[in-house]
């Protein structure tokens, strides 16, 4: 892993990830949260409305 990448996902909890429609082209941002457990990232997404 990058070592800036590193350090960002030790100082943060959220990241922000962009994916692009397969049909439309259009781009969707989503949130995600991830915690540390035993070394390891685990992400969930926030409660709500899912696509």
């Amino acid at each position: 892993m990058d070592a800036q990448v590193k350090r960002a996902l030790e100082r943060d909890r959220v990241i922000d990830i962009t994916t692009i429609g397969r049909k439309t082209g259009q781009q969707r941002r989503i949130e995600i949260w991830f915690h540390h457990v035993d070394g390891k990232l685990f992400i969930s997404g926030s409660p709500g409305r899912r696509d």
